[in-house]
């Protein structure tokens, strides 16, 4: 099974064990969402070999074939035979691919003659959208009848009355069909071909001409917003990764047209940008507020209206043409011209910047500073815990306006974690940080027992009561049925008690249902405190987890409401959502799913974005054994502050509108915060180079800065020296300061991920200045070798890409009679270095 694993993770989809019958079995294309079904594996009945397939690569590359005997070196005869059977195979494949996709295209045109036009759509109304007659409807039970299977997604089958219908055309007619239940699951027909499809809002003109504006997006929704708001032909690539191919469509067929590209906000920014550039077209990008976690202009009109569509399609950019096309397998074979200089590799993590004491307010830099020095540790881990753990004590208890008259309003509990190797000492550390919200659970756990055995005992007495009022009813009713009982029922009623419900303020682990029901008897918030951070966002990409990402997307907000209708529990309204979360992280399990989340997968809806608290500090190098008891005085003196913010806030007044009591900036630290901010949105307006994933982090700390302003206010409000009332300057400054500070971590953290082929390349240059990786080496030469950090074919390439960016090789694609083979051409200059 080794060959079939390698060309697998080659071609990019799940291996998966199946019978030698020569018939095709679906599996998972590793870079979508689990149970995504894109990728097809199958044996050949005389079990020698087999082929897989991925739908979602270009169409020369879907197929490959493999044998298993691939390393048995072959008689020229033998291996003219095998390079015969692998094109059989290949031509037999596309045959019945392209059989079964003409049979796809004559089922998706049958079920577009026999659906309607769409009339009351949930799923468009629910998107304030109106389709065009490009668009049609079908019952879910017809279309189950007409395709022999009910569509499904997500692992979910779809529900409701009436499915929309949108086509999906090549330019000359329908090639398969896009289907959306009521709910907004999306599923494309069984076979059919989307790759290089598209949908029309409206009937494509028959002309050129230079004034025919034509937009190109990704969803349906978005696209029809786009005609709303500026009237012209919406075209849906329906997803990211086709955008370019579609766009170059349209450009070869309508050369006089202006193509605007309409990019969503964090994944497919990038994918939008190439097809801009790939057509010299002009970009069309969102702006939303700063609480906003919408993606696409469908979003900003729900959330603004249309006029904000309106005005961000007037503040479309021309992208300058690449003015060079995509490589072939010919072209691409060849260095064009010499080779160039070799770049020197990056050095390893980005820089981080220490955390100055003097960064801590007063009243917790004593007990924190002792945490750091006992532990041997990186004050940063018992900060940033301490300072998620306090914010999640005040919650909803008090917020700030950031703005002097708006009524923005954030709450500061904040997300956060330490990322670290296990032997730095970070989770003790973290721990001596939780300490004092730990503390406070405690506390509430035996307030609670006390009450509860006090709710017990008065509960018997009130039970007698009740039944002597009872009897007293019972009798009067008998000797006289129309007497009236007013005085006594009212007796009763008033025997009524609720139970005493717990004080929480902390938990390790529960499902949301239950957090929510925590929520639900403790408005101001509870803290998410994870041992192993990896695990619980692992537990959030799960099949039947969706809704689980959500209400943490949800929660971070702090002021929004949420409601759950489960069989069992019934309806739970959760008026006050507000969580805190952190937890300990080790660098590579981090840095593996943040990479994941960067390509587009489940992990890309900004979850990741929201743990603005998270550090990876530099660790000492040297290490002295201290030994001496805790500065008691410094720890007893922040927990007062736990306890004295875990009550009403000392200052914080609500507004007659307003639940949740608030405080603003005094004159001083409003100018403070206004020029911070002006400097922030400045940055992410311009065309800097920072990644993606980076600016979606950064536009996150419009609410971070204040949300520290505020905690580090009230920390000294607590311990009584400043006075309660408006965010000083001072908190301004030092909060400003903290997110500078944090900045240079999330740098580290994302660079980690996004380069995580640095470790790998410079593994791979000491082996090739040992002589042991030679020009003409395959991949596979590298991998099979098991070397460190060299392991597994994704480390290999991972590190083989980094060295091509940086001018060490090429790699040469050579066909083969299976799939093609990638060998390693070193530059020569790389002696020289």
């Amino acid at each position: 099974m080794s060959a079939l694993h390698d060309v697998c993770h080659a071609i990019g989809i799940e291996p998966r064990q199946t019978p030698a019958d020569g018939k095709w079995y679906q599996t998972d294309v590793t870079s979508k969402p689990p149970g995504n079904g894109a990728g097809r594996v199958k044996r050949f009945a005389d079990d020698t070999g087999g082929m897989v397939c991925n739908w979602t690569l270009d169409e020369a590359d879907q197929l490959c074939t493999y044998f298993d005997d691939t390393d048995v070196k072959l008689t020229p005869a033998a291996k003219a035979e095998r390079i015969k059977r692998a094109k059989e195979e290949k031509d037999r494949a596309d045959k019945e691919l392209a059989e079964d996709r003409a049979a796809a295209a004559k089922l998706a045109v049958k079920v577009w003659k026999v659906a309607t036009p769409t009339a009351d759509s949930v799923y468009f109304a629910r998107k304030q959208v109106t389709p065009t007659n490009t668009i049609r409807e079908i019952g879910l039970d017809e279309l189950a009848k007409m395709i022999g299977y009910t569509p499904a997604a997500k692992g979910k089958p779809f529900t409701g009355g009436n499915v929309q219908i949108i086509p999906v055309s090549d330019g000359g007619g329908i090639r398969t069909i896009e289907m959306i239940d009521e709910s907004g699951l999306k599923a494309g027909l069984s076979k059919g071909q989307k790759g290089g499809g598209f949908w029309s809002s409206h009937q494509l003109p028959k002309a050129d001409s230079s004034g025919l504006v034509i937009g190109i997006g990704e969803g349906v929704s978005t696209m029809l917003t786009y005609t709303m708001a500026g009237g012209n032909i919406g075209i849906a690539a329906l997803s990211c990764g086709n955008l370019a191919a579609v766009a170059r469509y349209f450009r070869e067929r309508y050369t006089a047209a202006r193509i605007e590209i309409v990019s969503d906000v964090g994944n497919g920014e990038q994918a939008a940008l190439e097809a801009a550039a790939a057509v010299g077209g002009w970009l069309i990008k969102p702006t939303f507020t700063n609480d906003s976690t919408g993606t696409d202009i469908n979003d900003l009109m729900t959330e603004s209206g249309l006029q904000a569509v309106k005005d961000c399609l007037q503040q479309a950019r021309q992208v300058e043409p690449t003015g060079e096309p995509a490589p072939d397998a010919e072209t691409a074979t060849e260095p064009p011209g010499a080779w160039p200089e070799p770049h020197p590799l990056p050095e390893g993590l980005a820089p981080v910047k220490k955390l100055d004491p003097a960064m801590i307010p007063a009243p917790f830099r004593g007990w924190l500073s002792d945490i750091a020095h006992r532990m041997q540790a990186p004050i940063d881990f018992a900060a940033t815990a301490a300072i998620v753990a306090l914010a999640s004590v005040i919650g909803r208890g008090c917020g700030i306006y950031p703005k002097r008259h708006d009524n923005w309003l954030v709450v500061p509990n904040l997300y956060g974690g330490g990322v670290g190797l296990p032997s730095v000492m970070k989770t003790p550390t973290i721990a001596e940080g939780m300490r004092h919200v730990a503390r406070l659970e405690t506390e509430g756990r035996r307030d609670h027992e006390k009450a509860m055995t006090a709710y017990t005992a008065d509960n018997e007495v009130v039970e007698i009561q009740k039944k002597a009022i009872c009897e007293t009813i019972k009798r009067v009713v008998k000797q006289n049925p129309s007497a009236d009982t007013t005085t006594l029922k009212e007796q009763l009623a008033a025997l009524q008690s609720d139970e005493p419900t717990r004080k929480r303020y902390m938990t390790q682990d529960g499902t949301v249902e239950k957090i929510g029901e925590l929520l639900s008897e403790n408005p101001r918030g509870i803290l998410i405190n994870r041992d192993e951070l990896i695990g619980w966002f692992r537990s959030l990409d799960k099949p039947g987890h969706e809704s689980d990402r959500g209400f943490y997307l949800e929660a971070w907000n702090g002021n929004g409401r949420y409601t759950y209708d489960r069989i069992g529990r019934g309806t739970i309204d959760i008026d006050a959502l507000c969580t805190s979360v952190y937890g300990a992280v080790t660098p590579g399990a981090l840095s593996d799913y943040i990479r994941e989340a960067t390509k587009g997968s489940a992990g890309a809806d900004g979850l990741m974005q929201r743990f603005q608290l998270m550090v990876w500090p530099d660790t000492a190098t040297e290490w002295v054994n201290i030994d001496r008891y805790p500065d008691t005085a410094a720890k007893n003196r922040a927990f007062e502050i736990f306890r004295t913010l875990s009550g009403d806030i000392p200052g914080a007044v609500a507004d007659d509108d307003e639940s949740i009591p608030a405080l603003r900036f005094t004159p001083e630290g409003q100018q403070i915060f206004d020029l911070w901010r002006h400097e922030l949105e400045t940055r992410l307006r311009s065309d800097n180079g920072i990644h993606p994933a980076i600016i979606s982090h950064l536009s996150k700390y419009r609410s971070l800065m204040p949300s520290l302003a505020l905690i580090f206010h009230l920390i000294e409000v607590a311990d009584g020296t400043t006075e309660p009332g408006e965010v000083t300057s001072r908190a301004a400054i030092m909060a400003a300061a903290w997110v500078d500070y944090l900045e240079s971590h999330a740098g580290r953290i994302y660079g980690a991920a996004i380069s995580a082929g640095l470790e790998p390349a410079k593994e791979i240059v000491k082996h090739i200045q040992r002589g042991e990786i030679k020009d003409g080496c395959t991949v596979k030469d590298i991998y099979r070798k098991h070397w460190a950090r060299l392991a597994t074919p994704e480390d290999a390439k991972a590190g083989l890409d980094v060295l091509v960016e940086n001018d060490w090789l090429i790699l040469d694609q050579v066909k083969t009679g299976g799939r093609p083979s990638e060998v390693i051409r070193l530059n020569p200059k790389i002696k020289l270095l």
